[in-house]
């Protein structure tokens, strides 16, 4: 390949280029050089001329195809830099700023997955949080009730006590997740997660860390047992 010729990019990028050839003893007269008939996108001049570049190195096995401009002149000089940089990842790769930018891309991928990561666990803790702070409100049968020890009617035993309140608003916070049984009266309980309504029959959990406010719509009479 002849590097005399007058490439059509600025003199400092030719001299550049030559020095890391003669630095990394590429042998130049090694380097095959051939023209293709070029092909995509450019109209006649890209399909109908041999403006596609091929350089092979047999002394490493490599071949580069360069087609990125519509001169096949420039598209020489770009396929000269390409191949002198495969070499120098090849031969010298504590000097190649190709991998060099290669590195610099793999930890800012690095980080940015580490960041995903972290991100999507903390999302995922969030979300799981939530869900452990939400009131849970179902309907039993009797027979659950039977199981549950709950007394038919308010009655305190040794696992259930009898609470009542009358209309009112109030503000509570569960130290110990509290289950609760409720025989008449309805209340609406918010917290910054929700606004549940509880009514006669309803079976409910309150969870430990739950922050509230209670507002009682009709006087409530329930039962209640703390767990653990």
């Amino acid at each position: 390949m002849n590097l005399n010729e007058n490439f059509p990019v600025s003199a400092a990028k030719v001299e550049e280029l030559k020095n890391r050839i003669k630095k990394l003893n590429i042998a130049v007269d090694k380097i095959e050089e051939q023209f293709v008939r070029g092909s995509g996108h450019g109209g006649q001049k890209i399909n109908k001329t041999s403006n596609c570049v091929m350089l092979k190195y047999p002394p490493l096995n490599m071949i580069v195809k360069m087609q990125q401009d519509r001169q096949r002149s420039v598209n020489r000089f770009l396929a000269l830099r390409e191949l002198v940089d495969k070499i120098e990842m090849e031969i010298s790769p504590e000097t190649s700023r190709r991998l060099k930018d290669f590195e610099k891309i793999r930890k800012q991928k690095a980080k940015h997955s580490k960041r995903s990561m972290a991100k999507y666990a903390s999302k995922e803790e969030d979300m799981l949080t939530k869900d452990s702070l939400k009131i849970k409100v179902e309907k039993i049968t009797p027979e659950k009730m039977l199981e549950l020890g709950i007394p038919s009617k308010p009655a305190g035993t040794g696992v259930w006590s009898v609470w009542e309140c009358p209309p009112k608003t109030f503000d509570w916070e569960y130290s110990s997740t509290e289950n609760a049984y409720v025989y008449e009266g309805k209340v609406k309980v918010k917290s910054a997660l929700e606004e549940v309504e509880i009514k006669a029959g309803d079976y409910v959990s309150f969870p430990k860390g739950l922050k509230c406010t209670w507002t009682v719509l009709e006087k409530i009479r329930k039962v209640y047992s703390f767990e653990g």
